[in-house]
């Protein structure tokens, strides 16, 4: 129909048809036409896990539609939490039917932290954190992203070197290993014992190693081939 006095976009002022019923021809004069492109729409929610969306300040999505000529850099202060129940939403209305589209999230690290993705999407198809597909004539498509963190574990590997002509290559010595202050474990080590390795240790923690049973003993210590201090027998180093 011509959907006369309707909303949409005014296709001339008035439309004039001439048919034939029952061989009777005759006319009708509409007012105003419009055409109604029965426009589509894109959603994007975001949800996160274990974290506070004000510790990822540089969240953001770029997408792209095939009716633009350059990609939109959405920051995720454009989303909204409509319904207070942690889920963020940014809506794109009004797209010309079969608009093409693409949508990528960037900048989800957060230092200290480990970070899955999961991706929903109602049409179109996934690869790595960016989504592809077409929204069709009056079609909604939502794609769902939850970023889960989790603290970043990292290890430490203790190796005990002994040098020097009068250095005893079979003497124990003690070190002990504590994560914030608080001591993990307790590991004795020779010139020609495997090295002792400690896992799980948080990123971001501080750690400090001592050493004990060294008397008579120059001690030196290196951190990744980066020779560091060593007070009282002690390593404190940053992971």
């Amino acid at each position: 129909g011509t959907h006369s006095g309707q909303p949409g976009f005014y296709s001339n002022d008035s439309a004039l048809i001439t048919y034939s019923y029952n061989n009777t021809p005759g006319t009708a004069n509409y007012d105003h036409p419009v055409v109604q492109l029965n426009p589509g729409t894109l959603v994007v929610t975001k949800k996160f896990e274990n974290m506070e969306p004000e510790q990822v300040p540089d969240l953001a999505f770029d997408i792209k539609l095939s009716t633009e000529s350059q990609s939109m850099n959405v920051p995720f202060t454009w989303f909204k939490d409509v319904d207070s129940d942690g889920v963020y939403t940014f809506e794109i209305e009004g797209l010309s039917p079969n608009t093409a589209f693409s949508v990528e999230e960037k900048n989800t690290a957060v230092d200290g932290y480990s970070v899955t993705t999961d991706i929903t999407a109602t049409s179109g198809t996934v690869e790595g954190n960016k989504v592809s597909g077409t929204v069709a004539k009056g079609a909604t498509v939502q794609i769902d992203y939850v970023n889960t963190y989790a603290v970043a574990n990292t290890k430490i590997t203790i190796d005990k070197v002994v040098t020097g002509n009068m250095g005893d290559y079979n003497k124990n010595f003690t070190f002990t290993v504590k994560v914030d202050d608080v001591q993990l474990g307790t590991y004795r080590l020779n010139h020609n014992s495997e090295m002792a390795t400690i896992e799980n240790v948080p990123v971001g923690s501080t750690v400090t190693i001592t050493e004990s049973g060294n008397d008579g003993y120059g001690v030196t210590a290196t951190v990744d081939g980066v020779k560091v201090d060593v007070i009282d027998s002690a390593v404190t180093i940053a992971k």
